[in-house]
């Protein structure tokens, strides 16, 4: 389960450095984002929910280790 988490924070973690990086870089994304959007509302604020919550202890442990 640790791994999964861990996966799940990577990828937000790319997600939100991204978006914040490269805000114009829409075309790559635009599909992914369709597919996420297009969901229901609740299903996409739990998704969101949980990643945010693994990415941020994700880095709680990175720090904890001295990264």
């Amino acid at each position: 389960m640790e791994g999964f988490i861990d996966k799940n924070a990577k990828l937000a973690l790319i997600f939100i450095y991204i978006l914040c990086r490269k805000p114009d870089f829409h075309s790559g994304f635009a599909v992914f984002l369709w597919k996420i959007f297009n969901m229901p509302s609740f299903k996409l604020l739990m998704f969101l929910h949980r990643s945010f919550v693994s990415a941020a202890r994700w880095l709680e442990a990175g720090n904890r280790q001295g990264m």
